[in-house]
This record gives structure tokens, C-alpha cells and sequence, in this order.
């Protein structure tokens, strides 16, 4: 398409780095620990038409961007290693509470505030995508309604929407974006991945024993819930996407397979585009 669309990607979780101040020294995680527990990938499939996506420069180890300055994994302790976690710090080593107030400065705040600047930018409609996927060794079955496993799909997109669906007929969360955009991305989406070749099922809202809340990421940055502080007239949609790192990488080696890479990036950038032409332009 000629013309930019007002679609904004963060990536929050893409690094694995380490190396502020002194933390690599202290940091208890093994190098493929490291990898793991940084969403492996998405600093290369997260999709670059439009504006240049948003990508964290240091792991979430040291602060997690797609988190609320309230919540209690903002400075994580463990990593989502399974069966067994680990720590993210050696013991005593973790930061301070005067290297937290300049990881803040320096690193959660900068990232927010230039996400800001840009959706306040914005002309026209826009949307937010918070771009994730689920590491390697994390169990690939959810707690369905009913108690049973069942098998998480490849692709999820959430809205903070209820099970299984986009709306809120049993949640008293507020929806990140109209159910209908999350419905005709999926839709958009799941054709897209067929064309490509890729695996092509798209779930909406799955999630483990309670509602699907949205990372912090994409509750912030919406118009639904967010309008005072966002300081836009302009409607902003937002959403998370969760896939498979096994798509793009081999889940034992981590090897990259780039031909699936690029196939999943412009699969998304198609289908959000489409989906953008058929349900936002009709407000402008």
C-alpha cells in the first residue's frame, strides 16, 4: 500500500541482553536460559511495514515493559522455566532500589514515553499490536473452562475479551479493541497463514483458569480504556498477539527457520491491513 498505516508494533520482550551497569555479572540466568526466557524471535518476525516497530533493547529480566508499575513481576525473580524456574539474579545480587529508580528512567519510561509520542502523533485511526509468543519449553495445553487440557492453538489474539470469544457477555474486563476488528483479524489472518504454507489456526482469547487479561502493553495503549491518558482524539485499538515460537524455530536448537519467519511477518502485515481497510477506515 502507498500510504503509512497509523499501525504501531512493540516488541517488549525481544532481548536478552543483560548489559546495563554491571547486571551481566550478577545475572544467575545460563546463556540459553537467557534466550528462553526473552520471547525468542520476535525481533525478527515482528512485522515492519508502516512505522518501525517498537524493540526492547534489554531482557525483562531486568524490567518487564509489559508490565504496570504495580505489578509484582515488573523486576522479575524467576523465569518460566519448566518444570523448574530460576532465578533471575544471584543470591543478593538482584538490583537495588536506587538501580530500580534509574532501570525505570532509563529503560521502562523511555521506551513508554517514545511509544506515546507516537500514537499521539497519529492523524488518523490507529492500532497497537503487542507482539509476543510463548518460549520453548513452556507447555504447549491450557486449563479449558471445563478443568480437561486441551491444546493451545498456534496463533491467540487477545482483547482481554472472555473464553474463546471477543466479547464480554461473561468478563468485566474492558476489551482492548471492538470484538469485531479481533474477528475479522483472525479471519484475515488464518487466510493469510494458508496462503503462506504456515500452520493456519487462529484462536481468540484462550487462556489458563481465569479471563485472558491483556499485558500492560496493549490495556494502555487503547482509546476503550485509556482516552485521558493517550490525550488523542483519534481512536486507538490495540491488541496481543501470542504464537508459537516452534513456527519459527526449532524448539530444541532455537535454530531460526528465516523462510517461516518471513512467511508469518507478511501474513500478519496483510491481514492487519485488510482488517484495517474493512473495519477502521469507516470513522475517518
Amino acid at each position: 500500500m502507498s500510504k503509512v498505516l497509523p499501525i504501531l508494533y512493540s516488541a517488549h520482550h525481544a532481548s536478552a541482553s543483560f548489559d546495563f551497569g554491571n547486571f551481566n555479572k550478577r545475572c544467575g540466568l545460563t546463556e540459553e536460559q537467557r534466550l528462553q526466557f526473552s520471547d525468542l524471535g520476535t525481533d525478527l518476525t515482528v512485522p515492519t511495514h508502516g512505522l518501525p516497530p517498537f524493540k526492547s533493547e534489554y531482557s525483562r529480566g531486568i524490567v518487564d515493559l509489559n508490565r504496570a508499575l504495580d505489578n509484582p513481576t515488573l523486576f522479575p525473580e524467576f523465569d518460566f522455566g519448566n518444570p523448574e524456574k530460576h532465578r533471575v539474579w544471584n543470591l543478593t545480587q538482584e538490583p537495588t532500589d536506587n538501580e530500580k529508580a534509574l532501570i525505570l528512567k532509563n529503560i521502562y519510561w523511555t521506551y513508554h514515553n517514545a511509544m506515546l509520542a507516537q500514537i499521539q502523533s497519529f492523524t488518523r485511526p490507529g492500532v497497537v499490536v503487542a507482539w509476543d509468543n510463548t518460549a520453548p519449553y513452556e507447555n504447549s495445553y491450557e486449563i479449558n473452562i471445563d478443568g480437561n487440557l486441551r491444546k493451545i492453538k498456534p496463533f491467540n489474539l487477545i482483547n482481554g475479551g472472555d473464553y474463546g470469544v471477543a466479547d464480554t457477555s461473561k468478563s468485566d474486563v474492558v476489551l482492548t479493541c471492538d470484538p469485531q476488528f479481533l474477528k475479522e483479524l483472525s479471519y484475515q489472518f488464518h487466510l493469510a497463514l494458508k496462503k503462506r504454507g504456515l500452520v493456519d489456526e487462529v484462536g481468540i482469547n484462550t487462556y489458563f483458569e481465569t479471563p485472558n487479561k491483556c499485558g500492560y502493553i496493549a490495556r494502555r495503549y487503547n482509546t476503550n480504556n485509556s482516552a485521558s491518558l493517550l490525550n488523542t482524539d483519534k481512536p486507538i485499538v490495540s491488541c496481543q498477539l501470542e504464537y508459537d515460537t516452534s513456527v519459527t524455530h526449532d524448539p530444541t536448537t532455537l535454530t531460526p527457520d528465516y523462510n517461516a519467519i518471513e512467511k508469518l511477518r507478511t501474513a500478519f502485515e496483510e491481514a492487519i491491513e485488510e482488517t484495517y481497510q474493512n473495519l477502521l477506515t469507516w470513522n475517518v
